[in-house]
């Protein structure tokens, strides 16, 4: 789900002394910055819905948010290394390390601050046992799921599609020689069909966080990582300038995710990602928003990944310190408690972005153009 502005480079005719010449336009796909922003959004509400409506789930299927990050990184990833790759412009080691830095130094910080509050938790309470697990804050360091009972990221849950995503990107680069059309709707068609069968099996498609569900994860993840890039190749070469669909596209994903279904669950959830968001992002990359919004719906964009990543620890720490403040459980202060927990994840990711990731982004990637 990680990455910036959409741009792309295209060529298109200008004039001068009554002479046709070819010249780069930056192609942006705002609308799609704004999906993934909402996208964020959503995923958080879900996961902080004990803490807003205790006893219901805020957003029931927000979950598929991450089958729509899947998709978008395929577009994203083919947009941007597509040619440089293929080219040989760019190599395997190079950009391996791009797309760890774009990861790395927020996922990080998440893993620091799951660890650090359970440390703090058992220096205050020893009552409530130590969750401090070296081996499972060692793997963490590396990227590493730990295959055992816990979740796959224990100290931040949600980190286990970046792992996904990770494991995609490499895939990508490694037989982007060989990954014509053809063999691209191969993958696509196998995993789709392998998804099916494991959807339909477990019920629906909330899986992948557990190493009990990992190969459901797997699928998730090989399926839409692919078809985004399949999607990229046959994308829309100009922009329409439909500035109220722009609006309503981002929107109208919200309202995928609040049905509440138990019967057909699966199938529900098989339809909105093989047909809706495919079908959304394809017009999402046709259409775009009016230029004086552009400035939102980058924000949007940038923001997205902080509040993916660091949403689950910073629930922690909220509840943790509304708890011994208010010696109280914080889900019995709801909404109160969910939405100091929104203010917080909303105001550090900005911080963040702009104090941290982005500057230490921009120094290793400076430090890696050294090495070319």
């Amino acid at each position: 789900m990680a990455g910036g502005a959409i741009q792309a480079t295209g060529n298109a005719h200008t004039h001068l002394a009554g002479e046709a010449i070819k010249a780069p336009v930056r192609r942006t796909y705002m609308t799609l910055d704004g999906m993934r922003g909402i996208a964020a959004l959503c995923v958080m509400l879900y996961h902080f819905s004990p803490f807003l409506t205790p006893g219901s789930t805020v957003l029931p299927k927000a979950y598929l948010a991450v089958d729509m990050f899947f998709i978008l990184s395929g577009f994203v990833i083919s947009h941007a290394y597509d040619t440089r790759l293929s080219t040989k412009k760019l190599g395997l080691r190079n950009y391996s390390l791009a797309r760890f830095i774009r990861l790395y130094p927020l996922y990080i910080i998440s893993i620091a601050i799951g660890a650090g509050y359970y440390a703090l938790r058992f220096m205050i309470d020893p009552g409530q046992g130590n969750n401090v697990h070296p081996q499972s804050i060692l793997l963490s360091a590396f990227f590493l799921p730990e295959l055992g009972n816990r979740a796959l990221y224990y100290y931040n849950p949600a980190a286990w599609s970046l792992f996904f995503e990770l494991l995609a990107n490499f895939s990508y680069a490694l037989f982007l020689p060989r990954l014509n059309n053809r063999m691209l709707l191969g993958v696509v068609s196998a995993s789709a069909i392998g998804l099916i069968l494991y959807g339909l099996h477990h019920g629906s498609l909330d899986v992948g966080m557990e190493a009990s569900t990992i190969l459901g994860g797997a699928l998730r993840v090989t399926f839409s990582f692919f078809l985004g890039v399949l999607i990229w190749r046959h994308r829309a070469h100009i922009a329409i300038r439909i500035h109220w669909l722009a609006y309503v596209l981002p929107v109208a994903i919200i309202g995928v995710f609040l049905p509440s279904v138990e019967s057909g669950s699966a199938i529900y959830d098989l339809f909105c990602v093989m047909v809706i968001f495919p079908a959304v992002i394809y017009l999402g990359s046709a259409v775009e928003p009016s230029p004086t919004m552009h400035g939102v719906f980058r924000l949007s964009a940038d923001l997205s990944y902080p509040i993916y990543v660091l949403h689950t620890p910073l629930l922690l720490v909220v509840g943790g310190a509304l708890t011994v403040v208010m010696h109280q459980n914080a889900m019995s202060l709801a909404p109160l408690s969910g939405l100091l927990m929104i203010i917080t994840v909303l105001s550090a990711s900005y911080i963040a972005l702009k104090v941290y990731d982005t500057p230490v982004r921009r120094y290793l990637s400076g430090q890696l153009k050294k090495t070319r």
